[in-house]
């Protein structure tokens, strides 16, 4: 049987796995950005984002909508579902829009969700961004980097916004 730390350094690696994954993702998206009018020639990416490439049949000298299609199609599969969440006070107007977040991508065991609270405009405030993670204890987080807020906040905004 499973011990406690065990099941908590799985379910932090599924996480971290998670991230790796959106990473690979934004990066992607950035490459597309990118390369209007640069030869392909000096351009690398990660092995990760090379991973997603090599999985549907594309290479780094794909079109750019070939690769924006994979990355919204995997973008999509990846995110199971989001669940809204917003406040109000007796007496206050509502405005109908959410407060936080949580975008589920995995359930079960280990589970795996983002959580947030939404800023000014609508936009995930990249302050409050968790990366959570749990199996069967209580739910724990990854510290993220500033360059994995700032993927995993434009991951939420393509899935949750």
């Amino acid at each position: 049987m499973a011990t406690l730390s065990q099941t908590r350094l799985e379910g932090a690696d599924n996480a971290r796995a998670k991230i790796a994954n959106i990473l690979a993702l934004y990066e992607l998206h950035r490459f597309t950005c990118s390369r209007v009018g640069e030869d392909n020639e000096d351009l690398t990416l990660s092995v990760e984002a090379s991973d997603i490439l090599e999985d549907h049949n594309l290479t780094i000298e794909s079109s750019d909508d070939e690769i924006d299609d994979i990355v919204w199609d995997v973008l999509r599969c990846d995110c199971l579902g989001v669940d809204y969440s917003a406040t109000w006070s007796s007496g206050c107007k509502f405005d109908g829009n959410p407060d936080t977040f949580k975008v589920w991508l995995t359930v079960g065991g280990p589970s795996c969700y983002i959580t947030g609270d939404f800023g000014k405009h609508g936009i995930p405030d990249s302050d409050s961004l968790r990366v959570w993670f749990s199996w069967a204890s209580d739910p724990d987080f990854i510290w993220l980097e500033p360059n994995e807020k700032e993927a995993i906040g434009w991951y939420v905004e393509q899935v949750a916004v």
